[in-house]
């Protein structure tokens, strides 16, 4: 995400909000991982959404903390290959 590139931690909230809080940034978000395509490997919580049941039963559990961890593995993952010299 460019907010996270740029170290916006309040604009990295707001749109973690929108997309947790709103039903089409939900929608959205699962459309996004589902169509790249990377869509049939499995994700950080290790399920694949390839069917219409998995995708129903991940908007559903899909909510403020899920993204807040998956945020928070991301820049884990993404800083350590960075050189701070």
């Amino acid at each position: 995400m460019k907010a996270v590139q740029e170290g916006r931690w309040g604009k990295v909230q707001a749109l973690v909000y929108l997309l947790t809080h709103s039903f089409s940034g939900r929608a959205a978000a699962i459309l996004r991982v589902t169509t790249n395509p990377g869509a049939n490997t499995r994700g950080v919580d290790g399920d694949i959404w390839n069917t219409p049941e998995a995708k129903t039963a991940a908007f559903s559990r899909l909510g403020h903390a899920d993204w807040l961890f998956q945020i928070a593995q991301g820049v884990l993952c993404s800083l350590s290959s960075f050189d701070f010299k």
